[in-house]
């Protein structure tokens, strides 16, 4: 959960249908976060592989979100808090 709640859409490669795992979230508080440069074991970082239907989602979620201000290149893809 902290690496998926850690991504930004740069880590996102439409392209070449990846994903970059290398971040980590800690969460303390709504207003106090640490987005780590590693992860919990040094096999977690890893490149995913995603489907079309994934890529599809992410898109459509992504316009969404630049439609509040959000889907910037170091935005995070997911939050806890719903805008949409």
């Amino acid at each position: 959960m902290n690496e998926g709640t850690g991504l930004w859409w740069n880590d996102i490669d439409f392209k070449n249908k990846r994903m970059r795992v290398h971040h980590m979230l800690i969460l303390r508080t709504r207003k106090e976060w640490t987005r780590n440069a590693y992860t919990k074991t040094v096999n977690g970082k890893r490149i995913v592989s995603i489907d079309d239907d994934t890529i599809a989602i992410l898109k459509d979620w992504r316009k969404r979100q630049e439609s509040i201000g959000l889907g910037k290149e170091t935005d995070f893809i997911f939050t806890y808090i719903t805008y949409l």
